[in-house]
């Protein structure tokens, strides 16, 4: 995020691909304009899939396109080869083939073959994602050896040594505090940018833009911007972020993850302040790219339970969590006693159901050293037999367990 991927794409289509057909896959919607509005800057004819009409899709218009974005729910409105495949953001891609698959509809056999098809037949693939993970080198894996043996294990994953921004974020104790640090800014004249999770109920785009809107007597899409998934016209004009955003007259942009992908905003230093409220329901890569669409905002940061070393990023507590104060206190308390207060049979046991709530406490920062504890053992019991005796487990294995596990703590 913010290490100008695109733009090296660009350029290498720009200075590689005269005389070749490209094929830029895209998410999402709100992606494939901001993408075109980029080539089409950098002097390139391209044809977004968005320009022609359904009909006009199925008698081929696609196929006749030398310069081709289109999004992964329309692509089976394509059937000739690209020379080169361009798959922007694939952890997403993949991800829309998961689970109830809705935004593929009646398609989404027919998309998956085409996307592989195109992938085996492209004189070179770029997959971009600013979190690859294995699940996209696995992929790529699997394709590629199902092609030509020349192909088998082909494949470079390329890093980009510009480092991300380093950025800081103040961690508010309460979703009341943290929307109370909003309305303070937006009444001391600052320019705003706030992500929730949710679009309805009191925690969400709508809620937030009301609250604000009757606050500081603020216009609808003149001085504060909100998005969600029915706003398609407003989202459609985000292939030029900046001139919208970066307009004096826009004083706040109130978001959920319906742009998590496809919007770029380079203008420095136009917000003052980013709002984002995690849900443990939300992938983290998806919450840092919503946050990080200002990609070189260097103001101040407020942010709700996050988690981002991988952004570069620092969080300053408002104050000492309670949770690491309890754990502190619990240590001194057994500071000649490390054996007896980790002990197996001192520890207790929980089940699926505690568990699970356990895990989400972890996620959000809120777990004790007791919590993890009975996680760990909870997980390491796991591992036996039913029919186990607690002798076999309660043993040095655990001791030794346990040991790395407060180093890491």
């Amino acid at each position: 995020m913010g290490r100008n991927k695109t733009g090296a794409v660009v350029d290498f289509i720009v200075k590689n691909c005269k005389d070749l057909r490209v094929l830029w896959i895209t998410p999402r919607i709100t992606l494939s304009e901001n993408t075109m509005w980029r080539l089409r800057s950098a002097g390139l004819k391209v044809n977004n899939y968005r320009d022609f009409s359904k009909g006009q899709k199925e008698r081929g218009a696609l196929d006749k396109c030398k310069v081709l974005i289109c999004s992964i729910q329309s692509l089976h409105y394509t059937t000739d080869p690209f020379d080169l495949l361009v798959i922007d953001e694939p952890e997403t891609v993949f991800s829309t083939f998961l689970g109830n698959a809705t935004t593929h509809r009646d398609n989404l056999t027919e998309n998956w073959n085409v996307l592989l098809g195109h992938i085996q037949t492209a004189k070179k693939a770029i997959f971009m994602d600013a979190f690859t993970t294995n699940l996209s080198v696995n992929f790529i894996k699997g394709i590629i050896r199902q092609t030509d043996k020349h192909l088998s294990d082909h494949y470079e994953v390329i890093n980009t040594k510009q480092v991300a921004n380093p950025r800081q974020f103040l961690e508010m104790e309460t979703f009341d505090a943290w929307v109370t640090h909003i309305m303070q800014a937006a009444e001391k004249g600052q320019k705003l940018y706030i992500f929730t999770p949710y679009k309805n109920g009191l925690k969400g785009v709508a809620a937030v833009t009301k609250t604000l809107q009757k606050l500081m007597n603020w216009e609808e899409n003149k001085h504060i911007f909100a998005y969600y998934a029915e706003k398609e016209e407003e989202k459609k004009k985000l292939c030029d972020a900046e001139s919208i955003w970066g307009n004096e007259q826009c004083r706040c942009v109130v978001t959920n993850g319906t742009i998590s992908v496809g919007v770029n905003f380079d203008a420095k230093n136009i917000f003052d302040k980013i709002y984002g409220f995690y849900a443990p329901f939300i992938p983290m890569q998806s919450d840092l790219q919503i946050e990080l669409n200002v990609n070189d905002n260097t103001k101040n940061w407020e942010t709700f339970n996050m988690i981002c070393n991988i952004a570069n990023i620092t969080i300053y507590p408002v104050q000492l969590s309670t949770a690491h104060v309890n754990n502190q206190r619990y240590l001194e308390c057994h500071a000649n006693m490390a054996e007896l207060a980790f002990d197996w049979n001192n520890i207790v046991d929980i089940d699926n159901i505690r568990a699970a709530a356990l895990r989400i406490k972890t996620y959000n920062t809120t777990a004790t050293l007791d919590d993890r504890l009975q996680l760990e053992k909870y997980f390491f019991k796991s591992k036996f037999d039913n029919s186990a005796p607690e002798e076999e487990m309660a043993t040095t294995t655990w001791y030794t367990l346990v040991m790395n596990f407060l180093k890491q703590w």
